[in-house]
């Protein structure tokens, strides 16, 4: 069973090499790693750079075009044939045995995420619901960390949206009735720097809560 893993690189790239060798040690062997270059100029460092890691399991792919995250992932989303999609953030790590403790639960759920911690600037457990996530969960607080969690592949669609690109995406699955689950195992590190593509007003989380709790009522 194949798992696709994307990553969608900008300005965050330096931070990538960490990241890839994070899946290089996965336990379990089962995967494609797509790493997409997106917004940068042609002739800027990552690309010479990142085009050094590319193997047969690592493919490093251009998209100079590509408005934003959202684009990117769904771009990336086309090149895999995998039965599941896994999101990596390229700033950000996991745990050795994290897909292999993950997959056996891909019978029952649609999206699973793992506990998850910071590190880097700031290192602290990230507060989120272990087991079932429901709607009604998410309507408080985004439940899924983004780097946690892989996916059924036709599920695998962002919308466009120059915020927080995950939870707008958790929130409409759960509205459509799709089973989110969190493993409790801590397998998933989100790195804090200045640097965070979300930081500041890029987190927009409020507005996207009174968007999906006015579609609820």
């Amino acid at each position: 069973m194949i798992v696709d893993i994307l990553m969608a690189v900008r300005s965050g790239w330096i931070f990538t090499f960490e990241a890839i060798w994070s899946v290089r040690r996965q336990l379990y062997p089962g995967w494609q790693l797509f790493v997409g270059v997106n917004g940068l100029p042609p002739d800027a460092l990552a690309w010479t750079m990142l085009d050094h890691l590319a193997d047969e399991q690592v493919h490093i792919l251009k998209y100079p075009d590509a408005a934003n995250k959202p684009a990117t992932l769904n771009l990336l989303a086309q090149e895999g044939r995998g039965k599941f999609v896994a999101v990596l953030d390229c700033d950000d790590i996991w745990l050795l045995s994290k897909l292999i403790t993950q997959l056996p639960h891909a019978s029952e759920h649609d999206v699973i995420g793992t506990a998850a911690e910071y590190f880097g600037t700031c290192t602290s457990p990230i507060p989120i619901k272990p087991g079932v996530v429901t709607f009604d969960d998410l309507l408080e607080c985004n439940q899924i960390v983004n780097s946690s969690a892989i996916m059924r592949r036709e599920l695998a669609v962002w919308d466009d949206t120059d915020g927080l690109d995950d939870y707008p995406l958790w929130l409409r699955l759960a509205h459509e009735g799709r089973r989110l689950y969190n493993i409790p195992e801590l397998l998933t590190r989100i790195r804090c720097h200045k640097e965070q593509w979300f930081a500041g007003t890029r987190d927009n989380s409020d507005e996207i809560r009174r968007k999906w709790k006015a579609v609820s009522r």
